[in-house]
Order: structure tokens, then sequence, then C-alpha cells
């Protein structure tokens, strides 16, 4: 049987998923264009990388920062689709869109990374894809 979170950890989802969700309502809130918003979003998340960093007693290597910059255009990317199509569709069809994403990596990187995944754990990851498919199949539903 495993170990309940720690708390800090249960916090830091919390306020995580709190950050993502206000980083999405926000921009709609006050009606603010998906283009528009990137050069602010992306000087606020250079300003909290930075923090972070300064919160580390290791020195920042430049060869890690390259070996993950692919990895931020990728996410980028996929950033301005997100603020473009909430602008075309609305939020409400275009986040729960967006996440179903999260099905294709979940069995893209177990495929890549070849996993072992016991037939418990595959029932409990296709049972949450099947969940958030439904979820985003619904959604798509309300949207005339």
């Amino acid at each position: 049987m495993s170990k309940p979170l720690p708390v800090p950890i249960i916090i830091m989802l919390v306020c995580s998923g709190l950050a993502l969700s206000s980083y999405v309502v926000i921009n709609q809130f006050f009606h603010i264009s998906g283009l528009s918003v990137i050069l602010p979003q992306s000087l606020g998340m250079l300003c909290s990388a930075m923090v972070m960093n300064l919160k580390e007693k290791r020195r920042l290597r430049f060869s890690l920062v390259v070996r993950n910059l692919p990895t931020g255009l990728v996410w980028s990317i996929a950033n301005l689709a997100l603020f473009i199509s909430n602008g075309l569709i609305g939020m409400a069809a275009s986040f729960p869109i967006s996440q179903a994403s999260i099905a294709i990596a979940c069995v893209g990187s177990i495929l890549i990374f070849k996993e072992k995944k016991s037939p418990k754990e595959w029932i409990g990851i296709l049972a949450g894809m099947t969940v958030l498919m439904i979820g985003v199949g619904m959604i798509s539903m309300l949207k005339p």
C-alpha cells in the first residue's frame, strides 16, 4: 500500500491547479485575445522561473537549458493554439479539447519510453482516459 502524499506536495498541487485555471480564465474574464496575452505571460513565466532558480543552491547549467528548449518550444506552440482557439470557439469548448491531448501524451510516452505497465495500471490509465474523453465529448455537444 502506498503512503499518503505529504502536505507540502498537496499544497503545491492545489496551487498549481488554481494557477492553471486562472491562467486560462483571467484572459477570458478581461476579454484579452490570445495573441496579445503571449508576451505578458511569457515574461511572467520567465520571472517565475528565475525566482524558482534563485531558491536552488546549484547554478543554472546552460546545457540543461538547451536540452529543455525543444520541450518549451513545443509547449509554447500548443499554448498559442489554446489561446487562439479560446477566441474562436470559447474557453468552455477549447480548454477541455486541449486537455484531450493528455490521452495522446499518456499512451505516447508509455510506448516511446517502453514503460512496463501491469494490467491494473493499464486499467487505471484507460479508465482515466475514457472519463476524460467522455467529458470532452459531452462538453463539445453543449457548444452549438
